[in-house]
């Protein structure tokens, strides 16, 4: 297992370790949707489901975000039961795993723009994938930059002719 899915991992585990520490010094008991066997996630996803719905703990949310969260519990629970544990997953569906965990905990913890979303990746000038995690915020920064870059090379190409035209 490389060393960067090792730390993919540990993110993992340090976000759901920050959920769980701030909801009980809240007195909450926590809620997290963390997978390992289909077995505990089954139990998780019907504690969620039961809370998700209104009148429930996070009865708040809103219908989209219901059916998102609804999504992620079944992606996360097809990924198990296809293989029996999420370490037995492949390398994409363990990123699979941990997007569809990253999402529904942010819509639960209404904390999006600190979602981590990882994306397996070619690196430049080899054939050799790598997973690059970024938060929500930090993508849509990246997104606005490139946007904001392509917009300002169009005006100043666009407003110049060539010579002899």
């Amino acid at each position: 297992m490389s060393s960067k899915y090792l730390a993919t991992l540990l993110a993992l585990a340090l976000f759901g370790a920050g959920f769980v520490a701030a909801e009980a010094a809240a007195g909450e008991s926590p809620t997290t949707v963390t997978a390992a066997t289909p077995a505990e996630f089954d139990a998780q996803a019907k504690r969620i489901r039961d809370e998700i719905k209104p009148g429930g703990r996070y009865g708040g949310i809103n219908g989209s975000e219901r059916e998102t969260v609804e999504r992620n519990l079944d992606t996360i629970s097809s990924l198990l039961h296809k293989k029996g544990s999420a370490s037995a997953l492949s390398s994409e569906d363990k990123t699979t795993l941990f997007n569809a965990q990253e999402q529904a905990n942010a819509i639960l913890a209404d904390n999006e723009k600190n979602r981590l979303i990882c994306t397996d990746e070619i690196k430049s000038g080899t054939h050799f994938k790598q997973k690059i995690c970024q938060t929500a915020a930090e993508r849509e920064l990246v997104r606005r930059k490139s946007q904001d870059g392509f917009r300002d090379a169009l005006m100043i190409g666009g407003g110049r002719q060539a010579p002899g035209s």
